[in-house]
């Protein structure tokens, strides 16, 4: 439960805390749908799982099979990843921990699979959803249920 004193009322707890204001949130979430929609759901899903695993998110987390999460511990040594969802995951770990991490072998490997205006896209979609995965975090948002 997040420890700011707000109502939840018969909603959850991410509408009713960050509803608190209706507008920014409802472009919060156009901003997201619109992100989500650029790259393939299944990538997204993946990076958001181990976004989540990094940062926390207990919210986030809770969207995930345990079977996906203990699988995406080890990502580095599981063979159920492909090349690319590889270095997807990596360049994720590196984006999370610090940005200025991510080598630049990684973005050509990238640009490899998605282009350029592809890699540029993955990059927004990551740099939005890791701030959205983080607020959840630091607001410590429960679940949806």
């Amino acid at each position: 439960m997040t420890w700011l004193p707000i109502s939840v009322g018969g909603q959850g707890e991410r509408d009713a805390v960050l509803g608190v204001h209706t507008e920014v949130y409802a472009r919060h979430r156009v901003f997201l749908e619109a992100c989500a929609a650029a790259i393939d759901p299944d990538l997204l899903a993946l990076c958001r799982a181990r976004i989540a695993q990094i940062l926390h998110c207990r919210e986030e987390l809770a969207l995930h099979s345990p079977d996906l999460l203990a699988e995406l511990k080890s990502w580095e040594r599981s063979p159920s990843f492909t090349a690319l969802q590889r270095n997807a995951l990596e360049f994720v770990e590196q984006f999370v921990l610090d940005p200025s991490l991510v080598s630049r072998e990684l973005v050509v490997d990238l640009e490899r699979e998605f282009g350029t205006s592809g890699t540029i896209d993955f990059t927004t979609v990551i740099a939005a959803f890791e701030a959205s995965l983080r607020l959840s975090t630091l607001l410590d948002l429960e679940p949806a249920t």
